[in-house]
């Protein structure tokens, strides 16, 4: 890499410059853990956490790493409803923000270039042509959309997603 250090520092300028710009418009994942972001310590006492420090669960002895639910400690994030929640809410808003950039990668903005708001018409109009068709599941019998599937194929696909998470 032959990039003096002037070079660099111009290059990674413009760079948090374009990706603050992308943020900005986009949103960006921002999660922050409520177990150290809360300072109750007595909330924390109650609950049986010594440290401020969440616990892990040892993965080699499960096969697949499937655990059950009893081997989490109280303290790790997979037993934590209030973290569940949060990474919920903000893994929703990631997909919502990687759907609305792929819509307006093909032209289907929901905010246009003037600043207008698609209808709900024009939204309905969108999701009927980006549509994914699954035969025996998707309603009537006209496969319109983006993508047609039998049954068989869905459950597959949702199983290796799934498997993939």
């Amino acid at each position: 890499y032959q990039m003096n250090k002037k070079d660099l520092e111009e290059e990674q300028r413009m760079y948090v410059e374009k990706m603050s710009k992308v943020r900005e418009e986009w949103g960006a994942w921002n999660l922050s853990d409520p177990f150290y972001s809360d300072d109750d310590d007595d909330k924390k006492e109650k609950k049986g956490y010594a440290e401020k420090k969440r616990q892990h669960v040892d993965f080699s002895h499960a096969p697949y790493r499937d655990v059950s639910v009893d081997s989490f400690p109280d303290s790790s994030w997979q037993a934590d409803e209030e973290y569940t929640y949060a990474f919920i809410d903000e893994a929703q808003a990631l997909v919502n923000r990687v759907l609305e950039g792929i819509y307006a990668e093909y032209g289907f903005p929901t905010k246009k270039e003037n600043e207008d708001l698609m209808t709900e018409i024009e939204k309905a109009e969108r999701d009927k042509l980006w549509q994914i068709y699954v035969e025996g599941v998707t309603e009537g019998d006209d496969k319109v959309g983006i993508a047609s599937i039998n049954k068989a194929g869905w459950d597959l696909i949702q199983r290796k997603l799934l498997h993939a998470v």
